[in-house]
């Protein structure tokens, strides 16, 4: 698992879930990783979503699961 990822618990999942949620993500180090991660699991459905931050930041918006959502900040 890449330990550098912080994962922030906002939903308040059970600590089985965040778990989970943990082995899940826990290898994405680029946008890519988290596009083919998508398109694997059939989440790329177009609810995706990206907030421009400034010339170099960006925040990516993706589905998860039962109206879940995760927020990576992209550079």
């Amino acid at each position: 698992m890449n330990e550098d990822i912080e994962l922030r618990n906002l939903a308040s999942l059970s600590d089985e879930a965040l778990s989970a949620l943990r082995r899940e993500v826990g290898e994405h180090q680029t946008a890519e990783d988290v596009f083919r991660w998508l398109r694997s699991t059939g989440r790329h459905d177009g609810t995706e979503d990206v907030v421009v931050q400034d010339e170099f930041t960006h925040d990516g918006i993706f589905p998860y699961e039962r109206g879940l959502f995760l927020v990576y900040g992209l550079t």
